[in-house]
């Protein structure tokens, strides 16, 4: 009997551990100029690991909720004109994050003037190029799916999915 005292302590235990690193957790924070303090809206903030992004608002401020994170997930924070800030994430954090200005070089590069007249003559001698000059047809097609979380019996879960071929002949 005593050899399956630990096993039982220890199943008692993984579930509450499991459920414990599933747990959501709340990224919260504002972004602001390390210098000067000023909030800077339209920052971007993600959790690359976990394909999470957002922007902040027009104070600076931004809220991302996470379904899970691993002990190697990290948050960048970066704004045009200014350095990328990376920091590990371990728990719910809310803080500032300050952004210090950071200028770039670009190559010389050139841009050209064109009067929308010019460009619509243009794509107008394009066009045998960007379309087929035979008949043919485009076919697309619209799915829709439905999965509903009881049925009416009660029983099993209802799947339904509907298939809409599109022809269109030119």
């Amino acid at each position: 009997m005593q050899p399956f005292i630990p096993f039982i302590l220890f199943s008692l235990l993984f579930p509450a551990t499991s459920s414990m690193a599933q747990q959501p957790l709340t990224l919260r924070g504002q972004v602001v100029n390390a210098r000067s303090g000023a909030p800077l809206p339209g920052s971007s903030v993600s959790i690359p690991a976990l394909s999470i992004h957002t922007l902040t608002n027009d104070q600076g401020l931004f809220v991302l909720k996470l379904p899970s994170l691993q002990a190697a997930d990290s948050c960048i924070v970066s704004h045009i004109g200014y350095g990328t800030r990376r920091f590990r994430m371990d728990r719910d954090e809310t803080g500032r994050y300050p952004l210090t200005e950071q200028s770039l070089s670009l190559h010389a590069f050139q841009v050209n003037s064109i009067s929308p007249r010019n460009l619509i003559e243009k794509a107008v001698q394009h066009i045998p190029e960007n379309y087929l000059a035979s008949p043919h047809v485009l076919r697309g097609f619209y799915r829709l799916t439905s999965i509903w979380s009881s049925a009416p019996d009660g029983d099993f879960p209802r799947f339904d999915m509907t298939d809409l071929p599109l022809d269109m002949p030119n």
